[in-house]
């Protein structure tokens, strides 16, 4: 099997500015979502200056994008700044995932 086999190109239009271009999706993720709806999270900078959430159907139609209500800016750990003595545990972005719905 070949890559394009796994990989599938989308255009993607910004809800807000309405600028358009190609993300990569890849077809295991589509097909494993049991519910038919796949929200998938755009980046800054991957179409335009927006982030915002885009929802694609099982045939890889976009059925809506948002533009969502805030961001959470999550502050960079590196682990050699933790200090051995205290035991500090690093911040873990899994727990505030869980507790917040999209």
């Amino acid at each position: 099997m070949t890559t394009k086999e796994y990989l599938n190109k989308i255009r993607i239009r910004c809800p807000l500015c309405l600028s358009s271009g190609e993300i990569t999706i890849e077809k295991d993720l589509i097909e494993q979502n049991l519910s038919g709806i796949t929200a998938i999270n755009i980046t800054e900078n991957a179409i335009c200056e927006h982030s915002f959430v885009a929802y694609l159907d099982n045939n890889l139609t976009i059925r809506d994008a948002f533009v969502c209500d805030f961001k959470i800016k999550i502050p960079e750990i590196n682990i050699t700044e933790i200090d051995d003595e205290n035991q500090k545990i690093p911040f873990d972005i899994s727990i505030v995932r869980i507790n917040i719905l999209p």
